[in-house]
């Protein structure tokens, strides 16, 4: 049952670490007569990043139970990465401590800065998505591409990985700092994006700067962080943007391996931010494209990943753009009722690089919620569709409990969409709103066909006994249709112009007769 939810052996083994003793031994620092001692007050200093206290707010008997100090510089190791545009395939280690390492590296000062922060890891080699990022960023233009690689502190037991990321962030706030001084970058030129862990720790070098540009967290942490202080976590006083990408949230551990809150000014939820689609099957798919390894991470961390596999489409950006619609829940948006981007389309953004346009309308006081559905494979990306059925409501109807069937040609491609609320109810008068999700992308709507068809007879509703045959009865009149490309279109946003399309509001439609609709005279 674990490996189908995908989180079974990796939490097991959070919580191992969180109450075992280290099978190392009490050398290796982990015995429990040392757990207790560390959950003392304690402190570590170093002459250029400061120190280190545990206590405080990075303490919560719930939330937080084992408060240890980050381990020794020199064990975890931190090393810096550099690939440039100007020569993609060899790289250069940066070395934060030393001015003449800086001073004579390839930095490009004029060029933006990305640096790439993964989350807990048995090896760096096993994150291959910084890999794949850092190949696509350097397919796109002039970047300065840092890798980080903490991995020698990034495995469990995960209470002391969340402890070494503090002295991580703290250490990719030096090498920023350094790189301003000497190769003269700037922080407006400088974005960070972490995965899981990496999220907090860029969190935690954003909070020692002022400011850097932007902080993208894919799918932070929650375990140990959820509910804790803003110097704990990620959060938007860190950069002068901060975006949020959920794939696997939860406000409960054993539930999710990332967190539910709002940390970002802008907060993406992709298929309500938990249980993706496709992660079995895409699981499998890897065992045979990338080996077992690879596979079986895929299978235990599918829906955490996620965050990475949408932020890398989006960055590729080829036919259809990822877009979240603002929305206070769900069920509110699968329900259609928040399809509306507003005038200056700030309530719908996109996912990825290019959320970076919201940064005009943020607030620092406050996080939008976006939603979004994707596919269940490669491409995620689906064209969102806005559709509004005005029922016609002369004297002679009546209310109806059925299903509508809107078939649209449009320039670039058909699509056949069925339309119904819960109880399939069809009253005189009544507007019903939906949000259509397809793979196609119409483009501009040459004609709409519709029929309705009665709802299915159930022994156990009471209200369809009376549909078991057609009557005179049965009859729906229609005043109009309203379809509008939501959001999808490549870099070009939100259509504002709806299509609307008008039947005779006086003439009854028979279930399975098919109409065909008018382009209507007042279109707006």
């Amino acid at each position: 049952m674990f490996l189908v939810e995908g989180h079974g052996f990796v939490l097991f083994m959070l919580l191992v670490s969180l109450v075992a003793v280290s099978t190392h031994g009490s050398t290796s620092g982990y015995s429990f007569r040392n757990i207790l001692k560390r959950i003392k007050r304690e402190e570590k200093c170093y002459d250029d990043l400061g120190c280190f206290n545990n206590g405080g707010n990075f303490f919560d008997p719930i939330r937080r139970p084992i408060d240890v100090l980050p381990q020794d510089r020199d064990v975890i190791d931190t090393r810096f990465i550099l690939y440039t545009s100007k020569d993609k395939n060899n790289y250069e280690i940066l070395d934060q401590t030393d001015e003449s390492n800086i001073s004579n590296s390839g930095i490009i000062p004029s060029a933006n800065t990305k640096i790439l922060i993964h989350g807990l890891s048995s090896s760096f080699n096993s994150e291959i998505w910084l890999k794949n990022m850092k190949d696509e960023y350097l397919k796109q233009g002039d970047y300065n591409i840092i890798l980080v690689d903490w991995s020698k502190g990034s495995w469990f037991p995960y209470y002391q990985a969340v402890a070494n990321i503090r002295l991580v962030g703290a250490e990719i706030a030096l090498l920023i700092s350094r790189l301003q001084e000497i190769k003269g970058i700037s922080l407006d030129s400088v974005h960070l994006i972490g995965h899981s862990l990496g999220a907090h720790t860029a969190g935690y070098a954003g909070e020692r700067l002022n400011k850097v540009r932007r902080i993208t967290g894919l799918d932070p942490a929650g375990p140990f962080f959820t509910g804790m202080a803003e110097n704990v976590r990620l959060d938007r006083s860190d950069a002068e943007f901060v975006d949020v990408i959920h794939t696997d949230s939860s406000k409960t551990l054993f539930f999710g391996l990332g967190t539910n809150e709002l940390v970002g000014h802008v907060d993406f939820f992709p298929n309500r931010g938990n249980k993706q689609p496709g992660c079995l099957s895409d699981s499998f798919e890897t065992f045979f494209s990338d080996g077992v390894k690879h596979g079986v991470d895929r299978l235990l961390r599918c829906d955490h990943l996620r965050a990475i596999d949408y932020y890398l489409e989006a960055l590729r950006n080829e036919k259809c753009t990822l877009v979240g619609i603002a929305c206070d829940s769900w069920d509110d948006f699968i329900r259609g009722k928040c399809t509306d981007c507003g005038e200056d389309n700030s309530k719908c953004v996109k996912l990825g690089p290019e959320a970076e346009e919201y940064l005009k309308y943020k607030d620092d006081n406050k996080s939008l919620k976006l939603f979004l559905r994707t596919r269940s494979n490669e491409p995620f990306c689906l064209f969102h569709y806005y559709v509004e059925v005005n029922i016609a409501k002369p004297a002679n109807s009546t209310s109806q409990k059925g299903l509508l069937h809107v078939s649209i040609k449009g320039s670039n491609d058909n699509l056949k969409m069925r339309l119904s609320d819960r109880d399939g109810s069809l009253k005189p008068g009544k507007k019903l709103i939906y949000l259509v999700t397809s793979r196609r992308n119409i483009g501009s709507i040459d004609s709409l066909q519709v029929h309705w068809t009665k709802r299915s007879v159930s022994i156990l509703d009471p209200e369809s006994w009376h549909l078991k045959r057609s009557n005179d009865r049965d009859e729906l009149f229609l005043r109009s249709i309203k379809v509008n490309l939501l959001i999808g279109v490549s870099r070009q946003g939100r259509q504002l112009k709806y299509s609307e399309f008008c039947g005779n509001p006086t003439q009854p439609i028979k279930p399975i007769e098919e109409v065909t609709l008018s382009v209507c005279d007042n279109v707006h």
